[in-house]
C-alpha cells in the first residue's frame, strides 16, 4: 500500500510509534510502544511479542491478556523456523474452522480465543521473532490493516534487534574490561598520536601512576618522566619503545631491570583495522619471582652437584677411616696399662672419631644419609655441636646458649637438626660481617588447645623450642618470603643468606613423617632476627645415664677467649658433667682432654662445682 494511501490517523500512529522506539531501552517500552497503535489501528483485544531464544525455540517475551497455562501450552510452537527468510505473515479469521488450528483448536477455545494472526520480526533478511494478535470473535483484516501492523512490526524488529546488538556489544565489552583488569600484566593502548585510550590498574600499580581512570586521554611524552625514574637504563627502555614504533613486527619478551631490583618483561603489538595502523598495544609483566626461581634452580642444581661430590669424598673416607678405626682399637688393646704408647693410640682413636663425625656431616649435607629419627636430648647436642658452631661463627661473634627447659627431649634425626643448627648459624654469621651476639635457647611451651604455626597444625601439649635470635641486620619482607626456599640465590652487599629454614622445616617433617600428630616448624620474624624450631616434647629413653652418688646444682662450661659460654640449670646435666670429668680424670686416655677442665683436674667428681674451659 503506498504511503499517500494510508489513512491520516494511521500515519499519525506510526509516527507516534517511531518517536516511542528512538526512546525505548527496554522490551516492555518497545511492547508497550507497539501496542498502543494496534489497539488503536486494528481490530485486536490482546497482543504478544515472542523471540528465539539461543536455541532456536520462539519464547514469550511480553504479552497483554493471556493467561500462564496459555503461554506455557503454546510456548515454542511457531509456522516458521529460526532464520527463515522468506516468513510473511498468517491471519486465521476463526480459529473454530480454520484447518491451521486445528492443531491447537481446544487451547484457543479455553482461552476465549477465536481469531490471530503471526506477524514475523525480519531483521536483515532473518526471522528473529513474531508479533501475535488476537481477536475474541471471528475477524477478517484487510490489506490496510495488515500492511500496517507489517509497518508496526518492521519497526519492532528494527529496534529490538540494535537493542539485543547493544547488549551483546555491552557484555562483551564488560567481559574484555575484566580480563583486561585482572590479567597480571600492566596493558596499555595507544593511539597513532601518542594518546592514551585504555590502560589497566595493573599498569598504574607497576609504574607507580595515577589511578587508571586519570591516565586515559593523556599523552604518553607526559609520563615519561615519572616512568624512566624507575628504571636501571633508561636509555635502553626508550630504544626498544623507538623501535617498536618504527618497526611492523611486534616485539615480544624484552626485559628491563628496575632500580628496586624488580626486573618488567615487554610486549608489544602493532594495532591494525583494514591494514591501517589504529594503535599501539604495550604489556607489562613483572617477571622477579620467575627471574629470581631461575637464579635459585641454577644456585640449587650447582649445590647438589656439590652435594654429590661431597657424598662421594664422604663415602671414601669413611672406607679409608675404617681400618683406622679398627686397627687402632687392636693397637690400644694390645697396649698395657701405662705404657708411653698408650695415650698416642687414643688420640689416635679419637681424632679419627672426629673425623668420622665430619663424614657424617658430609653425607647429612649430600642427602645422602638416611633419616633416623630417635628421641633426642637437645641440650646434649648443642653442646656437641658447640665447638663447630663456635668455630663457624669466628672469633668476632659471641655465641651464647642459654637453657630453660626442663627435659628437653624430642623425636628427630640428630645428624639433620645439626645441619639446621650449621645453616643457621652459618646465617647468623653473615648477617653480622661487624660482629655481634648468637643467642641459642632452649626453652618450653605448652599449647592449650590445637594451634596452627605457618600453615601446619600443633596439637595441645607441650614443645621445646630452639630458638636462635642474633643481632644482625634481620630479613626484610621479601626475603623472608623466600625463607622456605631450598637455597636462595647468592646474597646482597650487606645482606644475608636465607638457607637454614626449610632443612628444618623438612628434616623435621621427615623425622615425624611416621607420627602425624608430632610437629615441628621453623619460624623467621624480621624485628627480631630469630628462628624457631618448636619440636614436641617427648619422655627421655628407657636407658638413661645413671648420675653420680653426689652432684652439683649446676654446672657451667665457659670459653671465654673464644667469646662463646653455656649455661645450664639443670640437676641432670650437671651430674652427667661431674662423671664425663671423673672418667677424664681417672683414665689415662683421657688425660690431654682432662688438662683443658682446669677447674677438674686432681680433684674428685663429689668436690667440683663448676668446669670450665679454654680453648
Amino acid at each position: 500500500m503506498a504511503l499517500d494511501q494510508v489513512p491520516a490517523s494511521r500515519l499519525e500512529l506510526l509516527r507516534e510509534l517511531s518517536n516511542q522506539l528512538a526512546s525505548a531501552c527496554t522490551l516492555e517500552a518497545m511492547f508497550k510502544a507497539a501496542l498502543d497503535p494496534l489497539l488503536a489501528g486494528v481490530r485486536i483485544d490482546r497482543a504478544a511479542l515472542l523471540l528465539f531464544d539461543g536455541e532456536g525455540v520462539m519464547r514469550f517475551r511480553m504479552w497483554q491478556g493471556l493467561s500462564e497455562e496459555y503461554r506455557r501450552t503454546v510456548e515454542g510452537h511457531s509456522p516458521w523456523r529460526f532464520g527463515e527468510k522468506n516468513a510473511r505473515p498468517i491471519c486465521i479469521e476463526d480459529a473454530e474452522t480454520a484447518p491451521e488450528a486445528a492443531e491447537l483448536r481446544e487451547v484457543f477455545r479455553r482461552e476465549g480465543i477465536r481469531a490471530l494472526g503471526f506477524f514475523p520480526l525480519i531483521w536483515r533478511g532473518e526471522l528473529i521473532g513474531k508479533f501475535m494478535l488476537y481477536a475474541d470473535r471471528p475477524t477478517r483484516w484487510d490489506r490496510g490493516e495488515i500492511a500496517f501492523v507489517e509497518t508496526v512490526a518492521s519497526s519492532v524488529a528494527v529496534a529490538v534487534a540494535l537493542t539485543q546488538t547493544e547488549q551483546t556489544l555491552s557484555f562483551a565489552n564488560s567481559q574484555l574490561a575484566s580480563l583486561a583488569e585482572n590479567v597480571p600484566a600492566g596493558i596499555m593502548f595507544v593511539n597513532p598520536e601518542g594518546l592514551i585510550q585504555y590502560s589497566n590498574e595493573r599498569f598504574s600499580q607497576l609504574f607507580e601512576l595515577a589511578p587508571a581512570a586519570e591516565l586515559r586521554g593523556r599523552s604518553c611524552v607526559a609520563l615519561a618522566d615519572s616512568v624512566l625514574r624507575l628504571f636501571k637504563d633508561p636509555e635502553s627502555f626508550l630504544g626498544a619503545i623507538a623501535a617498536s614504533h618504527s618497526g611492523d613486527q611486534p616485539g615480544l619478551g624484552r626485559e628491563f631491570e628496575l632500580v628496586d631490583e624488580r626486573t618488567f618483561a615487554q610486549d608489544y603489538v602493532p594495532v591494525r583495522a583494514d591494514g591501517r595502523l589504529v594503535g599501539h598495544l604495550w604489556s607489562y609483566t613483572d617477571v622477579s619471582e620467575r627471574k629470581r626461581m631461575e637464579q635459585q634452580l641454577i644456585q640449587t642444581q650447582r649445590l647438589d652437584g656439590l652435594g654429590s661430590l661431597a657424598g662421594s669424598v664422604a663415602h671414601d673416607f669413611n672406607n679409608l677411616l675404617t681400618p683406622i678405626l679398627g686397627y687402632g682399637e687392636i693397637l690400644r688393646e694390645q697396649i698395657t696399662s701405662g705404657a708411653p704408647h698408650l695415650e698416642i693410640a687414643d688420640e689416635l682413636i679419637f681424632a679419627a672419631e672426629r673425623a668420622a663425625a665430619v663424614t657424617q656431616q658430609l653425607l647429612a649435607f649430600a642427602r645422602h644419609q638416611p633419616v633416623s629419627p630417635e628421641v633426642v636430648d637437645l641440650r646434649l647436642l648443642l653442646h656437641s655441636s658447640f665447638e663447630l658452631l663456635r668455630r663457624l661463627l669466628g672469633p668476632s661473634i659471641q655465641l651464647v646458649v642459654v637453657d630453660q627447659a626442663s627435659a628437653p627431649f624430642v623425636r628427630i634425626d640428630p645428624t639433620q637438626l645439626q645441619q639446621v643448627l650449621i645453616n643457621l648459624v652459618a646465617n647468623a654469621r653473615d648477617a653480622m660481617p661487624d660482629g655481634g651476639e648468637l643467642r641459642l635457647e632452649l626453652s618450653q611451651e605448652t599449647l592449650a588447645k590445637p594451634a596452627r604455626h605457618s600453615g601446619l597444625e600443633l596439637a595441645p601439649g607441650a614443645y621445646v623450642v630452639l630458638t636462635a635470635r642474633d643481632t644482625g641486620c634481620g630479613m626484610d619482607g621479601p626475603t623472608l618470603r623466600r625463607v622456605s626456599s631450598r637455597f636462595s640465590p647468592p646474597k646482597k652487599k650487606g645482606g644475608a643468606r636465607v638457607w637454614g629454614s626449610r632443612p628444618a622445616t623438612a628434616s623435621c617433617a621427615r623425622a615425624e613423617a611416621r607420627s602425624p600428630p608430632r610437629a615441628h616448624r621453623a619460624r623467621a620474624a624480621p624485628s627480631d632476627s630469630s628462628c624457631r624450631v618448636l619440636g614436641r616434647k617427648r619422655p627421655p629413653p628407657r636407658r638413661s645415664p645413671r648420675p653420680c652418688r653426689t652432684t652439683p646444682r649446676t654446672a657451667r662450661i665457659a670459653a671465654t677467649s673464644a667469646r662463646c659460654s653455656w649455661s645450664t640449670t639443670s640437676p641432670r646435666y650437671a651430674r652427667c658433667w661431674s662423671r664425663w670429668c671423673a672418667r677424664a680424670v681417672t683414665r689415662p686416655s683421657k688425660r690431654r682432654t682432662a688438662s683443658r677442665l682446669s677447674s677438674c683436674c686432681g680433684r674428685e667428681p663429689s668436690r667440683s662445682t663448676s668446669c670450665s674451659a679454654t680453648s
